[in-house]
């Protein structure tokens, strides 16, 4: 089948889609949920297994090895993923060992880009985007995925929903705003004014009268 396929259709083409959706959760939190790689298998739609094998020195996973599969669709797969997690930007970038495309499996190919930005006065929404690449070898798969594009991106962003809504619950509480001491106002008595005024006015005069004496 794979083979007339190939033969009728060609070599399967770098398919490429984008998303982008706001969500009602402050960016470090969306981060810190998507950054999970070794909770993949538990959120993302048909992903048996993702166990991380490296991280950096802040804790983030810079390797990891994925395994998505069903049987129904005759669909099971490994590779590894290389990955870059960039909080200060926002960024995870997932993308798979060229190793991929010399192993056996349905992939010559696949990256994931998600990028988390700040909603501009509103600290706790945040925008996220996900860019997917994807290269197939199975002109069945390739087809497959094709017919359902238009929805993969969004179903891999709410499919963290759940997560999210978790995570919020164990956020400590905000901190109460510090009130600022009140001001103490002190209220001159009636004609004070004029008395400092007279007595600066008698100084000078007094200080020549006991010069003169003296």
């Amino acid at each position: 089948m794979d083979y007339l396929l190939s033969y009728t259709l060609g070599e399967c083409q770098l398919r490429k889609l984008t998303h982008t959706k706001t969500v009602s959760h402050s960016p470090a939190l969306v981060f810190k949920a998507i950054s999970d790689v070794s909770s993949y298998s538990k959120v993302l739609p048909l992903t048996v297994s993702s166990d991380v094998t490296a991280k950096d020195k802040a804790g983030y996973p810079t390797r990891a090895r994925i395994r998505i599969g069903s049987e129904p669709l005759g669909l099971d797969h490994t590779w590894d993923s290389i990955i870059l997690c960039e909080p200060k930007k926002g960024l995870i970038d997932a993308r798979s060992n060229e190793a991929t495309k010399q192993g056996p499996g349905m992939l010559d190919g696949l990256r994931t880009t998600w990028t988390i930005t700040p909603v501009a006065g509103n600290p706790n929404a945040s925008t996220v985007k996900l860019d997917v690449e994807v290269k197939f070898r199975s002109p069945v798969f390739d087809q497959m995925f094709y017919q359902i594009q238009g929805t993969v991106a969004d179903t891999m962003i709410s499919s963290f929903e759940p997560t999210l809504q978790e995570l919020e619950k164990t956020q400590p509480p905000p901190a109460p705003a510090k009130k600022k001491p009140a001001k103490l106002v002190v209220r001159n008595p009636k004609g004070q004014g004029q008395q400092e005024a007279a007595k600066k006015t008698t100084a000078p005069a007094q200080a020549a009268k006991k010069t003169g004496g003296q």
